[in-house]
């Protein structure tokens, strides 16, 4: 297994460079029992960096107690919830439905204290780099019924669990986490910046540091894979250690150990395509056709030059695919001489570029590696079968493109799953070639502030891809308001809405200001996942 190759800089002192996957197909899961001493549950804090997989599930993070809980997980309409000894506290106004990118979370409770919304507080890092910043717009607040004595969070002798319901084996985090962090305080209360702060690029940068663990505390920084246990192993200096459940370090497609973090993020599938978020899964890195029919599915980033690497395992052959494709490829396109995308077919052939069904390389089947080459510096893209080279499938049509990888299939149970480096490579790159991921961008790219997409009338609405984030929109002339006729994402937006003013059958037009950062800006830093509104 090769390790994907980043070549790009850094944006701190302090990196990140590890994750650990969480897939709730496989009811994954890590636990930790607080000691007989315990801590003290009236005054504790969590830090969660966090990137989501699957949106509109209901999905936990953290649990304490196997009944009448302290949980913070995101509910089925994907808002940030907060339940303290079994009762909700804290539901947001906002919705967290951004899986491209990662964001945080600092969770700070203060049973005993005089003023009610000081008791829990929730500070997130979603809506520019340079800011970590309380959330203050809630849809349910009951803080002001919170007592001492009550919470379960750093308990004498209670269970703690991280990424599924603590009361039942159900509800599972799909998605990714790093560096976790909880413990309890005194004096006064923890901020973000005892967790990191701004640097001199002007962006917010974890530094590593803390607030006070106590004896029940635990750091999780999952940078040791030499097995499941040690990915789990505390750094506070407590030796609180955690025990996992459905986590694996063996090579391959199973492989939870990931290099996708806050400093530098990695590209996925994408669930904000249309019709394809339920066929998604294993953290954005699995796609299976649900039905009848052509269904595709595309990375979360798009480039326009230099040289990209990636992988696909075929699941299952018969009308399976892979390739690269435009923002103006059809999510339910069939494979028959499209213009849009450029792609190699599992009985030997290709498509794309306006012809149908040449030949071109062997035939592959289920477990076979398939390696995609684009070099849009020359305007090729090569495909590998196990490594072996396939020659060059197409040399005309790529230049100038915005292309991001592609993976399809007809009729149900066909399925990919997709490496863009994360994880170590099947097969060493060719020269040059890189993994998909912000340390890779390149530089000098601007954010697009104007353009068309295709609509199509439904509330899951087409992904346009802009570079970066756009903070005040129009479609067709008519504003926008986030979280209901569009979500902003870190590196684009997601149309929510099926009226027409907004989302047309053919084409739309918007134009964006922008004052957030690129995806991947001219120091390497990744932009964060966005809340809405």
């Amino acid at each position: 297994m090769i390790v994907g190759h980043i070549g790009g800089g850094s944006v701190s002192a302090y990196s990140i460079d590890n994750s650990l996957r969480f897939r709730a197909s496989n009811s994954a899961s890590i636990s930790y029992t607080t000691p007989a001493s315990g801590g003290d549950r009236d005054k504790w804090w969590i830090y969660l960096p966090f990137k989501r997989g699957r949106l509109g599930v209901l999905q936990y993070m953290h649990g304490a107690d196997t009944a009448s809980a302290d949980s913070v997980f995101f509910n089925a309409a994907d808002q940030f919830c907060v339940t303290i000894a079994g009762t909700a506290r804290l539901v947001s106004t906002r919705v967290f439905r951004d899986p491209t990118a990662w964001g945080a979370a600092l969770v700070v409770y203060d049973a005993s204290n005089g003023t009610a919304v000081q008791r829990l507080r929730v500070y997130e890092r979603s809506e520019t780099v340079s800011t970590f910043a309380e959330m203050t717009a809630w849809g349910t607040d009951a803080r002001s019924g919170i007592t001492a004595g009550t919470a379960k969070t750093m308990h004498n002798s209670i269970a703690h669990v991280i990424g599924k319901n603590p009361t039942a084996a159900s509800d599972y985090f799909d998605g990714y986490l790093t560096q976790y962090r909880i413990g309890t305080w005194s004096g006064s209360q923890p901020t973000p910046a005892n967790f990191g702060s701004v640097n001199t690029d002007g962006i917010w940068v974890d530094s590593g540091s803390s607030a006070s663990y106590g004896t029940s505390g635990s750091f999780l920084k999952f940078n040791d894979g030499t097995s499941a246990t040690t990915l789990c192993y505390d750094r506070s200096g407590n030796a609180n250690n955690w025990t996992p459940s459905g986590i694996s370090t063996t090579a391959g497609v199973t492989y939870d150990w990931m290099t996708d973090t806050p400093t530098n993020n990695y590209a996925t599938l994408n669930p904000l395509s249309p019709t394809t978020s339920s066929a998604i899964s294993q953290a954005s890195l699995y796609c299976a056709t649900p039905g009848a029919y052509w269904w595709n599915y595309r990375g979360s980033q798009y480039v326009t030059s230099g040289k990209l690497y990636f992988e696909g395992t075929c699941v299952s052959p018969s009308f399976t695919m892979i390739g690269v494709a435009t923002p103006s490829a059809s999510p339910t396109e069939a494979y028959a001489a499209p213009t849009e995308s450029w792609t190699y077919l599992d009985g030997g052939t290709k498509y794309g570029n306006g012809s149908a069904g040449l030949s071109y390389g062997a035939s592959f089947t289920a477990n076979d590696v398939v390696g995609v080459a684009l070099d849009l510096d020359a305007g090729t893209i090569t495909f590998y079968k196990n490594n072996v080279s396939q020659g060059v499938a197409f040399s005309t049509g790529l230049t100038g493109k915005e292309l991001t990888p592609w993976f399809g299939g007809y009729n149900a149970g066909r399925g990919w799953y997709a490496n863009f480096g994360q994880r170590p490579f099947a097969y060493t790159p060719p020269t040059g070639f890189k993994s998909l991921c912000t340390a890779n961008r390149p530089t000098g790219d601007s954010i697009t502030t104007s353009g068309t997409f295709d609509g199509n009338l439904n509330a899951d609405g087409p992904f346009v891809w802009l570079k970066g984030n756009p903070e005040t929109m129009t479609i067709n002339g008519n504003a926008v308001t986030w979280g209901t006729h569009a979500d902003k994402t870190a590196g684009g937006f997601k149309v929510r809405t099926a009226s027409s003013s907004y989302n047309n059958t053919g084409s739309n037009t918007y134009s964006v200001s922008v004052t957030g950062k690129l995806f991947g800006d001219i120091v390497r830093a990744p932009n964060t996942a966005k809340g809405n509104p």
